[in-house]
């Protein structure tokens, strides 16, 4: 019995006759939507979220008026028992929240798997090699690091060292671009190859290195660029060889004016022979571990050299080689401490240590990323192009100049004491870059900050 009630505008009235009823509305989409009505009762809720309200309850006749958003059609339905319709509506309802619990576990996986990516992402980016453990060290000022170093081992500290490192400059001074040029010190085997691919390749500097691209150039009476490839170039100079050092030493390479930056292994001889007081040289290196270091020496040049000419150590094993009494000997304290044939002591090997404190900028092959950023924060360096930021990405990440592939030495085998036995000191002096990598490390973050 639906009829208009004047209770209240825009309200239809019902009787309930003190039976259970549902009214029933259906939608334009052939759903249903209910409200439970039964006598005396004040409010219900259609189980769908909608809410209707019952005003006007008048016990003596049961007519009850409500408010309703929806729109007419209704039909109401007499029935013995409202269970029926609720089931009906907690079906759907179950219904409805399972698609709910889908969605949303379809979102988490989602966002799981974009995180994921993300992860892997940033890992790509991360240095090649697992970091160097953080060393407990003290931070000081500069002050301090330049008087003392932050070392407990200081009795190297003011020891005098070769008189040919005073064209370089100190490694706790001011870089002057103009008056001083960048000198990397290749040590073999520990990433110089790569660290000039960039500068060459990526940053288009002016390098003098190598004489092999420019062999027939080393004659002139006078330095000059030669372009290797488009944005490429190199200095018509050899400095792989004393003899090529003396030649770029007499036509003033030094005060060209046209190198951005040298390489060479020959630590001393360049520093006698092409660097003055006036136009000193700022030195940089790269230091690996000695034992994979001499290792990755070995497997390279059998594989390069000695196979390709058919020598007699072609075949040799590296326990035969080092057994032999041949093999490397703490190369890097020879060419530090200028002292290439003697046996070498501990004083030896703390003038090398001096000339690293003070005159190396540091950098490690394990943080091969980080030391490329401090090279480029001391000498001003740029990437001009995103195709240069690519080029520099690829050859730290992944593309590395003079990739060799070789079998590895377990840590505590007999090869691994025979070299170490060979490179004591050289051992001692890597452990001594890695605690001058940190202390620098706090010296150039304070100076650019």
């Amino acid at each position: 019995d639906l009829k208009p009630s004047g209770s209240k505008s825009g309200t239809i009235g019902v009787d309930l006759l003190g039976e259970s009823y549902a009214l029933e509305r259906q939608n334009s989409d052939d759903s249903h939507d209910y409200a439970f009505l039964s006598s005396g009762v004040g409010n219900s809720s259609n189980g769908l979220g909608r809410r209707v309200n019952l005003n006007g309850v008048n016990d003596d006749s049961g007519r009850m008026a409500f408010d309703s958003d929806v729109s007419l059609p209704f039909v109401v339905k007499r029935i013995s028992g409202i269970s029926s319709v609720q089931n009906n509506i907690i079906a759907r309802k179950k219904h409805h929240n399972i698609w709910s619990l889908i969605k949303l576990a379809w979102l988490v996986g989602l966002l799981v798997a974009i995180s994921l990516a993300l992860y892997s992402a940033s890992n790509e980016n991360k240095k090649r090699t697992k970091p160097l453990k953080k060393l407990r060290i003290k931070k000081k000022s500069q002050l301090e690091i330049l008087t003392n170093g932050m070392v407990s081992d200081g009795v190297h500290i003011g020891i005098e060292i070769p008189s040919a490192y005073s064209n370089l400059s100190e490694v706790y001074s001011t870089y002057k671009h103009h008056a001083e040029i960048p000198f990397f010190w290749s040590i073999p085997r520990a990433g110089g190859t790569s660290i000039r691919d960039i500068l060459q390749g990526c940053m288009h500097l002016r390098v003098a290195g190598s004489g092999g691209p420019v062999k027939g150039q080393l004659t002139k009476e006078l330095i000059e660029v030669v372009e290797l490839r488009k944005g490429i170039s190199q200095l018509n100079v050899d400095m792989t060889t004393v003899d090529g050092i003396e030649r770029a030493g007499k036509l003033n390479l030094a005060s060209s004016g046209i190198v951005d930056a040298m390489f060479s292994s020959h630590l001393h001889d360049v520093s006698n022979n092409i660097f003055t007081s006036n136009n000193q040289g700022m030195l940089f290196a790269l230091f690996r571990h000695p034992i994979h270091r001499v290792v990755s020496w070995f497997y390279f040049v059998q594989d390069t050299n000695w196979r390709r000419k058919k020598s007699d150590l072609s075949d040799i094993t590296i326990e035969e080689y080092f057994k032999s009494g041949s093999g490397e000997n703490n190369w890097m304290t020879r060419f530090l401490s200028h002292q290439m044939t003697k046996k070498l002591t501990s004083d030896d090997l703390n003038v090398a240590k001096e000339v690293l404190r003070r005159k190396c900028i540091v950098g490690l092959l394990d943080e091969m990323g980080e030391s490329m950023s401090r090279f480029e924060k001391v000498f001003g360096w740029r990437l001009n192009t995103e195709e240069d930021e690519e080029c520099e990405e690829k050859k730290l990440q992944w593309g590395w100049a003079g990739k060799h592939r070789h079998a590895s030495i377990d840590e505590g085998s007999i090869v691994w004491n025979l070299i170490v036995r060979k490179n004591e000191f050289d051992m001692k002096l890597y452990e001594y870059a890695k605690i001058l990598f940190v202390e620098q490390g706090i010296y150039f973050h304070e100076k650019v900050t």
